[in-house]
């Protein structure tokens, strides 16, 4: 079988092609690109069995590159570090939805799917991608969505508070958090995310943010009224 990696951050891939080459031996060639154009170009050139396909690339989303395509001939597998594409990624008939950092386990589990024809279900997936993949200079951490309880942001930089009072500070931008989290968290302040599943109440007098762990947190004026809306629905 071809193989494709279409994935823009050169670790990842890297990583993927070093546990196809060793432990894959049913995969003969593989190509890599890192954009939505360059993965269109290989498509067409390589024709390939399975594509391992990142959901974010650089700007761009890889929805943007499979609807380009007239039809897809190939098995996909998703590899990414967010759960908020899941449902979408298996409308396009995925056999798999690997979450970063790939297990080998999986990624075998993956392409047996693909040599047999069989799709994953839904929910098989989903329920493994409830959480966030962390990269930082000492370790890789999954952190489920239930166990943060706010991210709070360091100029460039964020740290994730959980609930077993690890405090995991990222290389990413509070923003980037923002995009990827499901429901169920709401930016209560330009510098603080926070899940409303630990909130407490809200403190009107002084614009705070009250925890179940009894922390404040402060919350923008122009924020409260929308967010004490959300707290009423929760």
């Amino acid at each position: 079988m071809k193989a494709l990696i279409i994935e823009d951050e050169f670790n990842c891939s890297e990583v993927l092609q070093s546990m196809l080459m060793r432990h894959v031996p049913a995969i003969k060639t593989y190509k890599i690109a890192e954009t939505v154009a360059d993965g269109l170009k290989q498509i067409a050139a390589l024709e390939p069995d399975i594509v391992f396909l990142d959901i974010q690339l650089g700007d761009q989303t890889c929805f943007e590159l499979l609807d380009e395509l007239k039809e897809i001939n190939f098995q996909l597998i998703f590899t990414t570090a967010y759960d908020q594409y899941a449902i979408k990624a298996f409308e396009y008939a995925a056999v798999h939805y690997l979450l970063k950092p790939v297990i080998l386990s999986d990624l075998i589990e993956a392409v047996k799917r693909c040599e047999t024809n069989q799709l994953n279900t839904i929910n098989e997936d989903i329920e493994k991608v409830k959480s966030l993949y962390l990269r930082t200079a000492l370790r890789d951490y999954h952190v489920t969505h239930d166990n943060i309880i706010y991210i709070e942001a360091d100029g460039s930089y964020a740290t994730v508070h959980t609930n077993d009072g690890q405090r995991i500070f990222t290389s990413k931008k509070l923003v980037d958090y923002e995009r990827v989290l499901p429901e169920g968290f709401y930016r209560i302040h330009h510098s603080i995310i926070v899940n409303l599943k630990w909130v407490s109440h809200i403190d009107k007098a002084n614009n705070m943010v009250i925890l179940t762990n009894d922390l404040s947190l402060p919350i923008s004026r122009r924020k409260k009224s929308d967010f004490k809306k959300l707290m009423l629905n929760k």
